[in-house]
């Protein structure tokens, strides 16, 4: 499956709009599941007890952030990320490093909407932020 310029658009170039959920409780927010694309097993030694080869496929985390807006909506992202186990000690990882790096764990906001948040708010008010993101003012102090 090849990702489209739009999925590119979300900074996770491994992963790939999979669903869109249109809430009718809440028609202005879009909920985007993003799946990894070509997830593969490692090959190397595990980081816990060396053994090599030795990992298979132990489901998925769910993670939720909201996103910057599109075509005049809120955005939530859901992403699935893989986990798989080592056979020898049972460690669990995770394929999660892209996402670390598109999320602020702080917030559960993406890094490129805080960023947008903070240029808002050099030229609106707080109150006027919160009401475009629905997001409590306290959290855009912070």
């Amino acid at each position: 499956m090849s990702v489209s310029r739009f999925q590119r658009l979300f900074g996770l170039p491994n992963y790939y709009i999979s669903e869109q959920v249109h809430n009718p409780a809440h028609p202005d927010t879009l909920l985007l599941v993003m799946d990894y694309l070509n997830f593969t097993m490692p090959n190397g030694p595990c980081d816990v007890c060396k053994a090599s080869g030795t990992f298979v496929g132990h489901g998925r985390q769910e993670r939720r952030c909201r996103d910057v807006m599109r075509e005049g909506k809120h955005v939530e992202l859901l992403i699935r990320i893989p986990r798989y186990r080592c056979n020898q000690c049972s460690a669990l990882f995770r394929a999660d490093d892209e996402v670390k790096s598109f999320i602020d764990n702080r917030r559960g906001f993406s890094k490129r909407l805080v960023a947008e948040i903070q240029r808002k708010c050099i030229t609106l008010s707080y109150a006027d932020v919160e009401r475009e993101y629905q997001i409590p003012s306290q959290s855009i102090k912070n």
